[in-house]
């Protein structure tokens, strides 16, 4: 899990973006034009979700998935599921052995770390069904609400989903722009899952 620091939970709990440390790809802006991820509104959230449900729903109803939801997950999945655990758990116990010598970022790392542990899965009951639908939903959401999230230097949205300029736009920008793009979505919706931690008389002066 990335690092969170005071900065940049304030910064979402004012309402404001993460800047996107790439250059602006199209050609619609001039050169040197920042741009930023901003932080979901809840309904927007929710929609994102809805969509994840939905596309999960669709991909589960179709007759190919009967044939592998007996079947095991994959070992690589499952391997890269436990790491990920080992790796958070590592962490948290580092942070919590510390007990009062923790820095207030530390806090906020640490019911961070618990929450998102508390949501991982446990990869052992998981059916190769279950981990395609997995996969499946993650990417829905992301495509749905990443681009809806994408906003200039005045907050101005830079691909409107629902006009058909937008979608070409978002189109145009590439599958490796995207995939660059994914750490900064992640990342603001860490923050916004902190910032829920954050007690505002904290100071690590």
């Amino acid at each position: 899990m990335a690092e969170v620091s005071l900065e940049d939970v304030r910064k979402i709990i004012e309402g404001g973006p993460v800047k996107i440390d790439l250059p602006y790809p199209l050609q619609d802006r001039p050169e040197g034009s920042l741009w930023f991820m901003e932080q979901p509104s809840d309904w927007l959230y929710d929609l994102g979700q809805a969509v994840r449900e939905a596309a999960v729903a669709e991909a589960e109803a179709m007759p190919e998935f009967e044939k592998i939801k007996k079947l095991p997950p994959t070992t690589d999945w499952v391997n890269s599921q436990k790491a990920t655990r080992k790796r958070s758990e590592k962490r948290l116990a580092e942070l919590e052995a510390k007990g009062e010598g923790m820095v207030p970022e530390e806090t906020l790392e640490v019911a961070n770390l618990r929450d998102y542990l508390d949501r991982l899965i446990d990869p052992e009951a998981y059916t190769r069904a279950d981990e395609i639908l997995a996969k499946r939903g993650r990417k829905a959401f992301e495509g749905w609400l990443m681009p809806r999230l994408v906003v200039d230097e005045a907050g101005r949205h830079l691909f409107e989903m629902d006009t058909p300029d937008g979608k070409r736009r978002w189109i145009q920008l590439g599958r490796d722009i995207k995939l660059q793009m994914n750490g900064y979505f992640w990342q603001v919706l860490l923050l916004v899952q902190t910032a829920k931690n954050f007690n505002p008389v904290q100071s690590s002066n």
